[in-house]
């Protein structure tokens, strides 16, 4: 449920929130950059790399942190074969989009994926310009959700308290630390048109 006293702000998590990953094919083109990375680096299959990117994602919270920490890849390395994204299946989103224009509240969008990513994503759906920030991996300084040094980042950057905020996002662990930061959370489980339409309005 959305409090509407945590007036501050919402956070948004991109992938699997703000659009469901099955609707776009960009995120598999991203998780399939990611897993040939590996195997190119690693000299393992696809299928090895895939279990090894989940094994990154559960102990560290994103790939590319994993491979800093155990394989001592230059991240930009990384990040610029994994963002190699062929965006044009995207579409505007008119109902999201109409739901954002009554939002009061200032938006951040805070993701594990690059900047350009999220800009991008958030133009072709339209909504772009109801996002006030993105907080990306190279903000966090390749930090990832849910690790709370990325949480602490993000509240250093934007003098503003997770605990005063509505905290939107799909993955559980995410969820958990910002619970442990006093955040309003709200689990998206595909229900995102429910959750905008439930935010403070400017209207109220």
């Amino acid at each position: 449920m959305i409090d509407k006293s945590k007036n501050i702000c919402n956070i948004f998590d991109l992938d699997g929130t703000l659009y469901q990953t099955h609707k776009y094919d960009v995120y598999d083109q991203l998780c399939n950059n990611i897993y040939q990375y590996i195997s190119t680096i690693s000299n393992l299959s696809l299928e090895e790399s895939y279990k090894l990117s989940e094994y990154y994602q559960d102990k560290y919270g994103s790939s590319v942190l994993g491979l800093m920490k155990e394989k001592s890849i230059d991240p930009e390395d990384f990040l610029k074969s994994a963002y190699k994204i062929n965006y044009s299946k995207i579409r505007p989103d008119q109902k999201m989009k109409s739901l954002f224009k009554k939002i009061k509240t200032k938006n951040i969008v805070f993701t594990n994926s690059t900047y350009d990513y999220a800009e991008t994503v958030l133009s072709k759906i339209e909504i772009l310009d109801f996002i006030d920030e993105i907080f990306c991996i190279r903000s966090s300084r390749y930090e990832s959700k849910p690790n709370k040094s990325a949480y602490d980042i993000f509240e250093k950057k934007y003098q503003i308290k997770i605990n005063d905020c509505n905290f939107i996002d799909d993955r559980e662990g995410n969820i958990k630390t910002a619970i442990a930061y006093g955040a309003n959370t709200i689990h998206c489980q595909g229900n995102i048109y429910e959750i905008l339409s439930t935010l403070e309005t400017k209207d109220e």
